[in-house]
């Protein structure tokens, strides 16, 4: 009865022990269980966020307005910010794409800008940067639509759009093909010559009268005509 009564009380103690331990390891879990929840129900507030490679280079950095992409030797080459839209830039910080709001703008090696797209208009640039092509697509209100073309030297020299215009270093008119016929001007942008359609003014009555399509005129440099056919 006395060794019954032994194995009892041992038994108590161990149950005991046992039961204190597991409840000490149930209750230990709680709390980290509720650690999680807490960190998972909280966002992580920062300036700003740092990113590094295996030899301690920076690769990427996370500001308020801006994320930043840099190479090996922590050089950014690319950065997305809501000012400046996206730009992309060579290690030696040379600009070579930039995307905005307001349109894209690419450059070459040496950092020139070689092209431009923005609404209505595309345009491209030589290796100093000076338009050379530029594309009108009639923007706003009178806006016009047609292919601008340049000399290096930033002369206008040709038109395509309504009409087809070639254009002197000077600027001036010295051939325009349009719907009507082809009209031919001199360096002081005096016309000189009509295939098609011309607006002339009879010397006697002032009356004025158009020609045929079919018409060639000449003038003189004082603008007086010298030649018509056929002649009525």
């Amino acid at each position: 009865m006395k060794r019954y009564s032994l194995m009892v009380v041992v038994c108590s103690l161990v149950a005991g022990f046992v039961g204190g331990a597991l409840s000490g390891k149930v209750f230990a879990v709680r709390p980290v269980a509720q650690a999680l929840d807490t960190v998972v129900a909280r966002a992580v507030k920062a300036q700003g966020f740092y990113v590094v490679d295996k030899n301690g280079a920076l690769r990427a950095s996370l500001h308020e307005r801006a994320l930043f992409l840099g190479d090996e030797n922590g050089k950014f080459g690319v950065m997305l910010s809501t000012e400046s839209g996206l730009v992309l830039s060579e290690q030696d910080k040379k600009l070579r794409v930039t995307l905005h709001k307001d349109g894209l703008t690419l450059y070459d090696e040496n950092g020139k800008k070689r092209a431009l797209l923005v609404k209505d208009f595309l345009g491209f640039y030589d290796e100093n940067g000076k338009p050379r092509i530029a594309v009108f697509a009639g923007g706003g209100e009178g806006g016009k639509i047609g292919i601008a073309l340049w000399d290096r030297n930033t002369n206008l020299y040709a038109w395509y759009g309504g009409s087809v215009i070639n254009f002197s270093e000077n600027g001036k008119s010295r051939t325009v093909i349009g719907k009507d016929g082809l009209y031919l001007f001199d360096e002081n942008e005096k016309l000189r010559a009509v295939l098609g359609v011309a607006e002339l003014e009879k010397t006697k009555t002032g009356e004025g009268i158009t020609t045929a399509p079919s018409s060639l005129v000449l003038f003189d440099k004082e603008g007086k005509m010298i030649f018509k056919a056929p002649s009525e």
